[in-house]
């Protein structure tokens, strides 16, 4: 109903994720994932070097190296600050019997190539077999506009020295957009200007097409995902009968579509059980 008739959904068979925040512990809507979702998936992986949230729900955890531990080096970025963070790799011994993320995806994918009978599956992971991961490393470098001209090892050889790296943005501090800002640049819009309004009939029929406060969808005493705003002309949000379904219905199936709006008054007056 919702994604058009040009679309065709795929149920997702298997979800391997490797040191990623606790996706599953810290998700949006975490009951629904937990008990709706996740018991249609054949398979869970997690890939931590601590017990998350994520691994509760997981099949299969794969021990991974913690920061002190890496034998193969690592990095990583961030939109917060201009720095680019290499991780080293270190003298230390491993504590437990752990492997870096990217050596456990090879001995999968190795295991798996005898199973499947396709050398590919080997041949992907040439430079960690050779123990050059500094080669994937390098090429993400090259390819990136704010670090071509660096050098992996000499970034690395810093790193272990207490040396930070600068990424090649315009400002320092970081500043998101200058070049927008400084009209240097379109913004990624269809106008390439600053929008505050969708004309597009999918944003007016979800009542965002201005910008507007919804309520959570989970976690919160009051009704979920309501549109809070006072009456304009401007919202003309299709709603949920006009869908076919009942405006109280909240299910799971449900809430995340209901374009219901309501003044914040009316909705403090509505209180209805979190999940």
């Amino acid at each position: 109903m919702f994604t058009g008739a040009g679309h065709m959904p795929v149920p997702t068979k298997a979800m391997w994720l490797n040191n990623s925040n606790s996706v599953i512990g810290n998700i949006k809507w975490h009951y629904d994932v937990v008990n709706n979702t996740l018991p249609k998936l054949e398979f869970i992986a997690y890939s931590d070097w601590w017990w998350t949230g994520s691994c509760e729900y997981s099949d299969i955890v794969f021990a991974c190296d913690s920061w002190a531990e890496f034998k193969q080096p690592d990095m990583c970025g961030s939109c917060s600050n201009p720095f680019v963070q290499i991780f080293p790799t270190t003298p230390m011994e491993r504590v437990f019997d752990t492997k870096a993320d990217i050596e456990i995806l090879a001995g999968v994918s190795k295991a798996l190539a005898k199973v499947c009978d396709d050398k590919r599956m080997i041949d992907m992971w040439k430079f960690v077999e050779d123990g050059n991961t500094h080669e994937y490393l390098q090429r993400i470098i090259d390819a990136s506009a704010t670090l071509k001209g660096y050098k992996i090892e000499d970034l690395e050889a810093k790193a272990k020295q207490g040396i930070p790296a600068l990424m090649h943005n315009r400002t320092y501090p970081r500043v998101s957009s200058y070049e927008q800002a400084k009209s240097e640049k379109a913004w990624h819009t269809k106008s390439g200007r600053l929008e505050f309004y969708r004309p597009e009939i999918e944003f007016i029929e979800s009542g965002e097409n201005m910008v507007i406060y919804r309520e959570p969808v989970d976690s919160t005493p009051y009704e979920p995902n309501v549109i809070v705003s006072k009456k304009h002309e401007a919202l003309r949000a299709k709603q949920p009968a006009e869908y076919g379904f009942d405006k109280n219905d909240v299910s799971s199936e449900t809430r995340q579509v209901r374009n219901v709006v309501m003044t914040g008054d009316e909705m403090m007056k509505r209180s209805i059980p979190c999940d």
